[in-house]
């Protein structure tokens, strides 16, 4: 995977708002209530965020850790604090 940003309050408003159209625009299609169709879209948003911020992202080796929770198990293990405040992707 390759996130764009280290954690959710990075992404600016305007990627934000421009995917939430993106989302709007597939979601028009749907023959649903407007209630159903809100929550449809809060959650793709939601998914969407979980895609593109590392510490949101999955672990690699167990699915089921987000890599801030596996930070926080390193935390409790080595008694120190861990913050990541910044990452490289490096691509062959």
């Amino acid at each position: 995977m390759k996130p764009m940003y280290l954690k959710e309050e990075e992404i600016p408003q305007s990627v934000l708002e421009k995917e939430k159209e993106i989302i709007t625009e597939q979601v028009k299609e749907m023959n649903k209530p407007a209630e159903v169709l809100e929550g449809i879209i809060k959650g793709k948003l939601e998914k969407y965020k979980k895609e593109v911020c590392l510490l949101d992202q999955l672990w690699i080796k167990d699915d089921s850790k987000t890599i801030q929770s596996l930070i926080n198990e390193y935390i409790a293990k080595i008694g120190e604090n861990i913050i990541v405040k910044r990452f490289v992707i490096y691509e062959i």
